[in-house]
Formats: structure tokens, C-alpha cells, sequence
């Protein structure tokens, strides 16, 4: 809490927020990511969120939040645990990239675009890879050319989130060509209804397409889509980097976190629990075992999430270890559903009972240990961040980029 800031106060709000959600809020939400329905009804929620005081709850006035402390969102966050909000949708807009804009936007970008993604009118999308620099951002190609007033666009992103469904991206683009890798970049607002953008959705493993491939032909954008000023986009692109990790941890501050499938506390593994309890395994110490490796990970992972959440001083790293945690925890989990399945998984039918669902379960979280940073990439960053050990040798940090090999 805050100086000033009583106990009676947060609990005042606890009990609005819990006597809201209860009135409000859909224990499950069933629509799928892929129809336009669902993203109708996350912007439809967000907006009642926001009318009714629990969206940007830590954001400033001045930018449309509420102006309260973060333990008042702490508060909201327990409370909504228990419920799976149709505003999840918006965990990107807001937890990555309205934060991202309230690190390192200017006063106009920040008056013009935040409180519409708080009143869910706007989804936002990241444009960050490309189909040779992944891992190795730094890499990337997509041109910023100033002709004029106008920066104009050329390239191509991947692996972009919702991009189909989305108003506005965060580009990082190339630039000065004559700088290192990560001193000629910039990061720029782009409306995604502008001449030149091309977006296709791409197919993945279980059916769905989340991800989707966006092209920039010539896109054209004006001088005030900079954001964080010319050659400046790895210290933007790294403040997102650091608010994305803190997301997919479940450790974020401005949106319904701690969802059931985020694992914590409110889902220590009952869902298996009664499935071996129905199927008579109760009993079985291997099967017991199992379990128990479920409950204690995901309770771990989501205290780790609460904890840095929760703490404004948290180390800078500390949601990337939340991150690496979560992701291995998830699919550690998925797998030990698959096994005490057993073969009632062996082929995955079109019908939509449990055990297909534990298939695509299965499938889809094969991602969290790529999303928001691959666990390769996270153990470096723990390594150099918290460790103390060097930084590996980059044979072409401080080489112009155009004559880097690549």
C-alpha cells in the first residue's frame, strides 16, 4: 500500500470488485480465439470493465486508468481468479503494449491511444519477428525509410498475435543500416487498415490460427508514429520484451490475470484429481506421484507470479524467471494429463469431448516455452541479469548493419 492508503480502503474495493464479478463475470468463457464473436464479446467486456472502475486500475487519470495502487489491482486480480473474464483478450493490448507506451510513449501517444485500449475499442498486436531474425531480433530487416514527413515501411513480421483481429501494431523497423544491429532500430505505430498492410493468418498444429504473417508494402505512417525516438527501438522493444514475459508468467498488473488455465492457487490440478478419482486410479501411488508433481508446480508458479506481481521493487528479471517457470510447469502438466489418459488419447477425434481436449491442451502449450522469449533465450537473461556471468561473445555488435553477415 501507498502512504495515506488504508486497509479499509482496499478492502471497500475487493468487495465492489467481487460483488461485480459475481454479477458480471462468466465462470467459463467458451468461445474460441478464432471465431469473430469472441473478439465482439472481449471488447464488449472490456468496455463494461472499464465503466465499471477495474481497468487501468494502477494507470494514471490523466490517461483514462483509475490513478489507484497496485495493491488495489492486486486485490482485483485475486478476486477474478476464480472467473475466466472474456477481457483476456486484451492481456496483450494492455499488459504488453499499453505498458510499453507508458514507459517510453510521448504525452500525445499516450492521450491518444491508451484509454481507447481501455475501453476496449482498440486491440493492438506486436510486429517484432521476422521469418530470419527470431531469436536474434536484432537481425531483423524491415525498412523505416523518411521521405519528407512520412516514414514508409517495407518488410515483412511473423508469428504476430491476433494481427487479424487487431487495430493498431508496435513495429520495430530497420532504421539506419549504417549503425550495429541494435542501435539502428526504431519502433513506430502502425494502423493495421493502412495501404500496404497485408495480413495472413497461418494454420498451426492444432487447427486454430493465432498467428498470422503480416506484410508492409510501402505502408506510410507520419513522423508522430515514432515512438521513443529515431534509432532508440531496442530500448523500447527491451521494456516490451521485459512486460510480455511478465504476461505469459501470469505476473502482469493491468489485466484479469491468474485465469484458472494460468494454473496458481485458484487450480491446483482438481480438474486431474477428479478425473483419476472417477476412473478408480485414486489410489495408485504412481498415479498419486503425478499429481502431486502438478499441484506443487502450479502452486509454485503462480506464487512466484503473485509475489513479483505484487512487489513494485521486484528485480528486473524476476518475471522472466516467473516466465520460465510457468511455461515449464504447463507443459510439464500437459504431459502428465496425456500419460494418465493413456490411450484414450492415442488418436485425437473431431468430437469435443475431454479426452480431445487434452490433446489439443497438449498441443497448444507446446508454445509456452517459445512465447515471449524461448527458454533458451530466458536462462541467458536470468544468467547475465541475475548471475552476474558474462554476455556471450557477438562477433558483429558494434558492425554496421549492412555489412554484417547474415
Amino acid at each position: 500500500m501507498t502512504p495515506g492508503e488504508s486497509n479499509d480502503e482496499i478492502t471497500r474495493f475487493r468487495l465492489r470488485a467481487r460483488k461485480w464479478l459475481a454479477e458480471t463475470a462468466p465462470r467459463r468463457f467458451e468461445v474460441k480465439e478464432e471465431q469473430p464473436d469472441y473478439w465482439h464479446e472481449t471488447r464488449r467486456f472490456q468496455g463494461l470493465q472499464y465503466n465499471a472502475g477495474f481497468a487501468g486500475i494502477d494507470w494514471p487519470q490523466s490517461y483514462g486508468g483509475q490513478g489507484l495502487s497496485r495493491a488495489h489491482q492486486v486485490a482485483f486480480n485475486e478476486e477474478a481468479a476464480q472467473f475466466e473474464l472474456p477481457s483476456v483478450g486484451f492481456q496483450i493490448t494492455l499488459a504488453i503494449l499499453g505498458m510499453t507506451l507508458l514507459d517510453h510513449g510521448s504525452q500525445e501517444q499516450k492521450l491518444r491511444y491508451l484509454a481507447p485500449m481501455l475501453r476496449g475499442e482498440h486491440l493492438w498486436v506486436q510486429l517484432l519477428s521476422e521469418p530470419c531474425a527470431g531469436s536474434d531480433l536484432a537481425a531483423l530487416r524491415t525498412r523505416a525509410e523518411l521521405v519528407g514527413d512520412t516514414w514508409v515501411l517495407t518488410g515483412e513480421k511473423v508469428w504476430s498475435s491476433y494481427a487479424q483481429w487487431s487495430d493498431y501494431g508496435l513495429l520495430l523497423a530497420r532504421s539506419n543500416w549504417d549503425l550495429p544491429k541494435h542501435a539502428g532500430l526504431s519502433a513506430y505505430v502502425v494502423p493495421l487498415q493502412s495501404p500496404g498492410v497485408v495480413i495472413t493468418p497461418l494454420r498451426q498444429l492444432t487447427g486454430d490460427a493465432e498467428f498470422c504473417q503480416v506484410f508492409l508494402d510501402d505502408v506510410r505512417v507520419p513522423l508522430d508514429a515514432l515512438v521513443g525516438g529515431e534509432n532508440n527501438g531496442w530500448a523500447v522493444v527491451t521494456s516490451m520484451f521485459a512486460h510480455s514475459r511478465a504476461m505469459t508468467a501470469g505476473a502482469a498488473m493491468t489485466g484479469p490475470v491468474f485465469q484458472k488455465s494460468r494454473g496458481g492457487e485458484a487450480d491446483p490440478g482438481r480438474d486431474l484429481i477428479d478425473y483419476v478419482n472417477s476412473a478408480g486410479r485414486g489410489g495408485d501411488a504412481a498415479v498419486r506421484q503425478l499429481i502431486v508433481e502438478v499441484v506443487v508446480d502450479n502452486v509454485a508458479s503462480g506464487l512466484l507470479a503473485a509475489r513479483v506481481a505484487a512487489d513494485p521493487d521486484a528485480h528486473p528479471v524476476a518475471a522472466t524467471m516467473a516466465k520460465m517457470l510457468g511455461a515449464e510447469a504447463v507443459q510439464r502438466r500437459r504431459e502428465i494429463e496425456l500419460t494418465l489418459r493413456g490411450e484414450e488419447v492415442a488418436a485425437w477425434r473431431p468430437e469435443n469431448d475431454e479426452d480431445s481436449q487434452a490433446v489439443f491442451r497438449y498441443l497448444c502449450d507446446r508454445t509456452a516455452t517459445v512465447a515471449g522469449g524461448t527458454t533458451e533465450v530466458m536462462k541467458n537473461v536470468i544468467a547475465e541479469g541475475i548471475l552476474g556471468l558474462p554476455r556471450e561473445a557477438v562477433p558483429d555488435k558494434n558492425t554496421p548493419f549492412r555489412e554484417a553477415s547474415r
